[in-house]
């Protein structure tokens, strides 16, 4: 982040000299008190901060959190932060309230999307911006203290679908041409007001005429940009399930310890599965993760020849990331014998 000083490179200052003709005119008079004061209407106006010419351009991608810098491709809880890894250019103003964020379609159609606004400072008179040809992280900044670091005041993103608590299970894609589900991309906005450190707008118009899509009512029409990164996001917080488990191809008995445990049509919301793993008789040993749908086990060596069942609880899952709940199918072992 780029503390400016003044005068800056930025910010150029430019004095202005009135010269003024005048006539002297010598009039005694005492102070007059108006008795009716000026109509609310005749007053002037409070001067505002001007709105920025135009806005940044960052190059960036969505990560875990501000302590990460590593590109995700999945989420099961939807919280993440947006990297900047190259500032290409800065705000061409700090007279305003700052606001960049982060926006995703929400729908099929991607007729709406979701916007998460955050401000870079909570002031309009200090002259920090960001610092072009270096790396950040969206901010949500409350404070008058220009961000010493990268994580400093990094905004905290719910990939949310129509609200903070319900997660937008979907595959989420870099795509500032909004025409599916997940499209995401940077936005950036000025204001004449301040608005909070960050403020979450729920399925709102992509229409930059709109005012509905912006952090406030006193804010330049947002500009759309790419985070100018390949990246697609896999966010699924639903478990597989159904599907069936069998033992050797269902059979009743075997005599052999080494035991083949599969699965079948078990679905998954978006990921897929991608791994099985067992244990034999609700142990605490699981056999390690082998791909779907087979996993080999070894039942106990010992026991009498028609033995009680051994029970294999198999469990699929999409690594990484959920799980599905546990299930058991039993097979008795027949140990070899005359």
């Amino acid at each position: 982040m780029n503390r400016l000083p003044l005068p800056s490179l930025r910010l150029r200052t430019v004095t202005l000299v009135a010269v003024f003709g005048f006539t002297s005119l010598f009039v005694s008079a005492a102070p007059v008190q108006r008795d009716d004061p000026r109509p609310e209407a005749l007053k002037p106006a409070t001067a505002k901060a001007a709105i920025c010419a135009d806005g940044p351009s960052f190059e960036g991608r969505i990560t875990a959190s501000s302590a990460s810098t590593t590109a995700i491709d999945r989420s099961t809880t939807g919280n993440v932060a947006g990297y900047i890894s190259d500032i290409v250019d800065d705000w061409s103003c700090t007279a305003s309230f700052r606001y960049d964020g982060l926006v995703w379609a929400k729908t099929v159609s991607a007729s709406s999307g979701n916007f998460d606004w955050g401000n870079l400072l909570a002031s309009d008179t200090i002259a920090c911006n960001w610092d072009i040809g270096t790396t950040d992280y969206l901010k949500a900044n409350s404070t008058t203290d220009c961000p010493d670091s990268d994580a400093e005041y990094a905004m905290s993103i719910f990939l949310g679908y129509d609200s903070a608590s319900n997660l937008h299970e979907v595959t989420f894609q870099n795509d500032i041409t909004p025409d599916e589900a997940g499209d995401f991309g940077f936005i950036h906005s000025s204001c004449d007001s301040y608005y909070n450190a960050e403020v979450m707008l729920w399925t709102k118009t992509w229409d930059t005429a709109s005012t509905s899509n912006r952090p406030g009512a006193n804010c330049s029409a947002y500009t759309h940009e790419s985070t100018n990164t390949s990246q697609t996001i896999v966010v699924d917080a639903t478990p597989p399930s159904g599907g069936t488990i069998s033992l050797n191809s269902g059979a009743a008995w075997t005599n052999s310890t080494s035991v083949t445990v599969a699965a079948s049509s078990v679905t998954d919301n978006l990921a897929g599965v991608t791994d099985i793993r067992a244990t034999v008789n609700a142990g605490s040993s699981w056999t390690g993760w082998t791909a779907y749908p087979n996993a080999s086990v070894t039942l106990p060596a010992t026991g009498p020849r028609r033995s009680a069942p051994s029970s294999v609880t198999p469990t699929a899952t999409r690594r990484p990331g959920r799980r599905s709940a546990t299930r058991s199918v039993s097979i008795r072992p027949c140990r070899p014998g005359p």
